[in-house]
């Protein structure tokens, strides 16, 4: 395990997918956990962990991640959440509760979304303290919140076991990660021919969406491609932050922020602005009506 490079590590996992996808932990407790989530990450063909930590990570990390000891002595570490996601493009944080003013998606469209990341975009998967779970500020540095569903609505998932679920899911929608490992995966004969009837052994439920390049609905009934495609890269999250503090001093100045509404505000559009997913044009164009808009009256 090492200190943060200046540069991020590539992933040793087998697709563009995969080597563009950071599974960061914050403020973990147990290390225990941090192991089973490395293995996790192995048996998915993940690669790169980042960590945020203010203490040196136990060694017990090791004996549960087993033949993942190498994502662990690779994992970065990070003195705060800003820092751990900087470079990322696209951050989705998973929340075992609902938020007053962040949306939080379905984990079947936040998969879908993630899926649909632009090719140059660099994807992060953020899980919060296993006791706490992300605050409202951590919360602030994600794109998009989401849910994992489950019975009842206590206990909540392990922390290891919601990053198991959630690569999982991804490892067994996406066209381009390793198949080796996909063994025992495919469909019955029964599927082949569009019988979609259920419960022959062991054989999965088909998958709700297609990732053969069809589009998915989500369940608000918008539009979301199911397979990454080219397109314009979305702001950094430091970037984002840049542009977030410059566009909130803006909305200060014309009395829409004040100190009786400056938290609900500023959580608000932190949330639609990571939504939106902007781009340096998008950024600039923003600020430019906000600008032209303050003179013209």
């Amino acid at each position: 395990m090492t200190e943060a490079p200046n540069r991020p590590r590539p992933s040793p996992a087998g697709s563009a997918f995969a080597r563009r996808l950071a599974v960061v932990l914050c403020r973990p407790e147990n290390a225990e956990n941090v192991g089973l989530a490395a293995r996790a990450m192995k048996n998915t063909g993940f690669g790169e962990l980042r960590l945020v930590l203010d203490r040196p990570l136990d060694s017990i990390a090791h004996k549960t991640a087993v033949h993942a000891g190498t994502i662990i002595d690779r994992a970065r570490v990070f003195p705060d959440l800003e820092e751990a996601v900087a470079d990322l493009h696209l951050v989705f944080a998973g929340t075992a509760k609902s938020r007053k003013n962040f949306e939080v998606l379905a984990f079947e469209d936040a998969l879908d979304r993630m899926l649909a990341a632009p090719l140059s975009a660099r994807v992060g998967l953020l899980f919060g303290n296993e006791r706490t779970g992300l605050t409202s500020e951590e919360l602030r540095r994600s794109n998009f919140r989401f849910t994992i569903p489950q019975a009842a609505r206590q206990p909540s998932y392990n922390l290891a076991a919601a990053v198991l679920l959630t690569l999982f899911a991804l490892f067994t929608r996406s066209p381009t990660l390793p198949r080796l490992e996909r063994r025992g995966y495919e469909r019955s004969p029964a599927f082949q021919g569009g019988d979609e009837k259920r419960g022959s052994g062991l054989t999965p439920n088909k998958p709700r969406h297609s990732c053969r390049g069809v589009e998915g609905l989500t369940r608000s009934g918008a539009a979301v491609p199911t397979r990454a495609r080219p397109g314009r890269t979305p702001f950094t999250r430091r970037e984002m932050e840049t542009f977030r503090r410059v566009f909130i001093r803006k909305m200060e100045e014309r009395g829409f922020i004040h100190s009786t509404n400056r938290t609900h505000m500023e959580e608000r559009i932190s949330d639609l602005l990571g939504r939106l997913a902007l781009t340096a044009e998008d950024g600039a164009l923003f600020l430019a009506l906000f600008s032209k808009g303050s003179t013209a009256g």
